[in-house]
C-alpha cells in the first residue's frame, strides 16, 4: 500500500497544484490515517506554513489551515485526494467490512422496530373495536336472531380497522427513509459499489468485492 506522495506545480507530483505560489515540488505527505497527514516542506522559496505558523515538517488534520506561499492549500481537499490514492493501491479492507455490518445491524433493528409496532397498534384498535361493538350488541339486542349476526358484523368490523391501519403509508415511508439513508453509505469500501440489493451476510460470505477486488472478510 502506497503511503508516500508528492505535492507541486509538475506534472510528475502526484497530487498536481497549478499556481504560480506553490513550487514545483512542494510537499512530500505521508499518510497516517484518515485523519492524520505528515507534510514536510521540500525546500521551496515560498515555504509552507500551517496554521499562520512557517514549517518544515509537521503532522495536520483536515481541519488545519495550509499555506504554500500565499496559496491556501485546502486542508479537506488534501485529505480526500490522498485517501483516494492511498485507496487505490490498498486492497485489505476487512475493518470497514466491519463497521457496515454494524451499520446494516442498526438499520434492521430501526425497521424491525417501525414493522413490529405497526403490528401491535392495528391489534389493539381491532380489539377494542370489536369488544366495544359486540358488547353494544349483547346488551342492546336481546333478540338471539339479531344478536349474534350484529356480534359477528362487530368482529368483521374490527378486522377492516384494523387492515386498514396496517396499510398506513407513514409505515412505508419511515422504512424508505431508512433504507435511501443506508444506501448513501452502505457500499464497497474502495470502489463504491452499492451493497444495498443484499444483507450483510451475504457479500460476508463473497469475502471480497467482485467489481474491484477489496478483501472484505480474510
Amino acid at each position: 500500500m502506497k503511503t508516500e506522495f508528492t505535492l507541486g506545480r509538475s506534472v510528475t507530483n502526484d497530487i498536481v497544484i497549478e499556481n504560480p505560489m506553490v513550487g514545483r515540488k512542494h510537499l512530500h505527505v505521508l499518510y497516517k490515517s484518515e485523519n492524520e497527514l505528515i507534510i514536510e516542506d521540500l525546500e521551496t522559496n515560498n515555504f509552507t506554513f500551517v496554521n499562520q505558523i512557517r514549517i518544515k515538517k509537521k503532522s495536520v488534520s483536515p481541519y488545519d489551515t495550509i499555506l504554500l506561499g500565499t496559496y491556501e492549500l485546502n486542508s479537506k481537499f488534501l485529505f480526500t485526494e490522498i485517501i483516494k490514492k492511498v485507496n487505490e493501491s490498498r486492497t485489505d479492507f476487512t475493518k470497514e467490512f466491519s463497521d457496515l455490518k454494524k451499520i446494516y445491524e442498526e438499520y434492521e433493528k430501526k425497521v424491525n422496530e417501525i414493522r413490529n409496532k405497526s403490528q401491535v397498534f392495528p391489534l389493539i384498535i381491532r380489539a377494542f373495536v370489536t369488544l366495544s361493538a359486540m358488547a353494544a350488541a349483547f346488551f342492546i339486542f336481546q333478540d338471539p336472531q339479531i344478536r349474534y349476526p350484529v356480534m359477528t358484523g362487530a368482529g368483521v368490523l374490527g378486522g377492516f380497522v384494523s387492515l386498514v391501519l396496517h396499510k398506513d403509508s407513514k409505515l412505508k415511508d419511515r422504512i424508505d427513509i431508512l433504507t435511501a439513508e443506508l444506501e448513501m453509505v452502505y457500499k464497497c469500501p474502495k470502489c463504491g459499489k452499492s451493497l444495498i440489493s443484499r444483507r450483510w451476510k451475504h457479500w460476508a460470505i463473497k469475502k471480497e468485492c467482485e467489481n474491484c477486488g477489496a478483501k472484505w472478510i480474510n
